[in-house]
């Protein structure tokens, strides 16, 4: 099956994508979530087209063939794959996750002004918009008439007055929502988060080119494997300096109320490649620093004594050290406001991003300790 079609299919049910409650409890759709989850979408494909078959639900069936396309989408991912150099992580809270990303020159994040468009009150994650003021064209996303999140822009027209927004067009925005929009300081690509497009499950993470002949937006493009999972893949984003790439997932996260920012290395042209073990796409999609990885596989364990006592004092040290740190890290985050200097500013927010590491790392002793 063509990509027209899955991405029609997604087009036509989303609306319907609910199931109910009888069938979807079902041992065998929960099965095939799992493979689906783990990167199987060969097996998981097959157990929901078998669902199919038998299905009476009207809607029900719909869930079915939208996973199925989401397989599909998936099985084409793999064929062509990034494996980006991950070089740590931090989980923040989800709410506000993007106050957390080290800050940009010129850019920040605030709250959609109420003239520009409507947002959910209860929004996880908030909806903030992503503005550079030296720039004459804000882009965000905002509600729809039917209730969805579309992205749009607003064109200055003085110091003091925009334009009416006006959405990106249909070829951008889907009947499902797009999310943080983030466009590049030489507004050339626009990066943004839909559950609508043609994906793998959940919010996936896209890519559109600014055409000057045309003076519009190409059609976006996923950015693929591992940068979009069957899990919720929210942001991405480059640095100015072009050093780092920050991801945005909730993919490992236990904790709904939280999401990890992952730091990778910047690739102008990642190399792509074919993954055909489900194992491997799931080692890849975590992320992990390979180096550390190898690390902690290399130590050779403690025999467990039964020493009640000495895991207590190990527990409090380890969490002593974390409370330690996170008192660095709110002092070095004060004194990075009050910087101007942009090397200064540069070498604070990388003692700061490793700080963050350290944190993430302690907090894996602690849960291994404990």
């Amino acid at each position: 099956m063509n990509k027209s079609f899955f991405l029609l299919t997604i087009f036509m049910l989303a609306s319907g994508f609910a199931c109910s409650q009888g069938q979807t409890s079902s041992s065998e759709f929960e099965r095939a979530e799992r493979l689906r989850r783990g990167f199987n979408f060969e097996a998981a494909s097959e157990i929901y087209k078998s669902l199919l078959e038998t299905s009476t639900d009207e809607k029900f069936s719909n869930t079915l063939t939208i996973q199925i396309a989401r397989c599909e989408n998936g099985k084409g991912m793999l064929e062509f794959a990034a494996n980006p150099v991950a070089q740590g992580y931090s989980d923040v809270p989800k709410r506000d996750f993007m106050l957390y990303l080290p800050e940009q020159t010129g850019f920040f994040w605030a709250p959609l002004p109420e003239i520009l468009g409507k947002t959910k009150p209860n929004s996880n994650p908030v909806n903030l918009v992503y503005a550079n003021p030296a720039s004459d064209t804000l882009y965000f996303s905002a509600l729809n008439k039917t209730g969805n999140y579309d992205i749009y822009r607003s064109i200055r027209i003085n110091d003091t007055l925009w334009h009416a927004p006006e959405q990106l067009g249909d070829h951008i925005n889907s009947t499902g929502d797009e999310i943080l929009p983030v466009v590049s300081k030489d507004g050339k690509e626009l990066y943004f988060a839909s559950n609508g497009q043609y994906g793998v499950g959940g919010f996936d993470l896209y890519i559109s080119k600014f055409d000057d002949k045309s003076g519009k937006w190409d059609i976006p493009q996923n950015l693929g494997f591992p940068y979009s999972t069957p899990s919720d893949d929210y942001l991405f984003i480059n640095d100015l300096s072009k050093h780092h790439s920050y991801l945005v997932s909730n993919r490992s996260i236990a904790n709904s109320d939280s999401l990890r920012i992952y730091r990778l290395e910047y690739e102008v042209n990642p190399i792509k490649s074919s993954i055909s073990d489900p194992a491997e796409a799931l080692r890849i999609s975590a992320l992990i620093n390979e180096e550390e990885k190898k690390s902690e596989e290399n130590k050779v364990p403690e025999p467990n004594t039964g020493d009640y006592p000495s895991l207590v004092k190990e527990v409090r040290k380890i969490q002593s050290q974390i409370d330690s740190t996170f008192k660095s890290l709110e002092a070095l985050r004060g004194r990075f406001s009050t910087l101007s200097n942009m090397d200064d500013r540069s070498l604070l927010e990388r003692e700061i991003t490793s700080g963050e590491i350290y944190v993430s790392q302690l907090r894996d002793k602690l849960q291994m300790a404990g």
